[in-house]
């Protein structure tokens, strides 16, 4: 598989690029995300890769709507499933399927 066919990490890389330039141009980078954003960022490119190659096929990321976000959508043996990803570094603060509000399930 060629990797820049990956819309995720084509866009990460990309955004990469745009920034190391900046950087090495002399100006400021552009402000960055807020350090659990990115953690929550490099948990969705996980679980994506991680779902992808285990046979599912995802059909869309981060998928907004006025309640809410879904972080994945993906076919697995014919059946749509939604997933919501919960990335932890350590267990200090509970489980991730214990951070899933009922609004979520």
């Amino acid at each position: 598989m060629n990797h820049l066919s990956d819309p995720f990490l084509l866009e990460w890389l990309l955004k990469l690029r745009s920034t190391l330039k900046a950087w090495f141009a002399g100006r400021r980078p552009p402000v960055r995300r807020s350090s659990n954003r990115q953690k929550g960022d490099s948990g969705e490119l996980l679980a994506y890769h991680f779902l992808r190659n285990n046979g599912y096929k995802i059909v869309a990321r981060k998928y907004k709507r006025r309640s809410g976000e879904i972080d994945l959508i993906g076919w697995d043996n014919g059946i749509l499933s939604f997933i919501e990803v919960k990335f932890r570094n350590h267990l200090d603060h509970g489980r991730p399927e214990e951070a899933v509000k009922r609004h979520k399930q």
